[in-house]
């Protein structure tokens, strides 16, 4: 898919890469389709410890901007 058809998938990511977006995208459609709110995900997290929490959140914010989770 061309990113100028969908502009929520960024640009420069390879094929698997951007079918993986594209799944998010159905499963967004779907859910509003459905009316199905999304879901509420709640983070305990020691920041300052450790680096795997960090990552944690960074993949979590596309997830968030694209309103698959609250």
């Amino acid at each position: 898919m061309d990113p100028q058809t969908k502009p929520a998938i960024p640009a420069g990511l390879n094929t698997e890469e951007r079918k993986v977006w594209e799944k998010l995208l159905q499963v967004k459609a779907q859910r509003e389709k459905n009316n199905e709110a999304a879901p509420r995900v709640v983070i305990v997290t020691d920041l300052p410890d450790d680096i795997d929490d960090l990552l944690t959140l960074i993949e979590l914010i596309p997830l968030d901007n694209l309103g698959l989770i609250k």
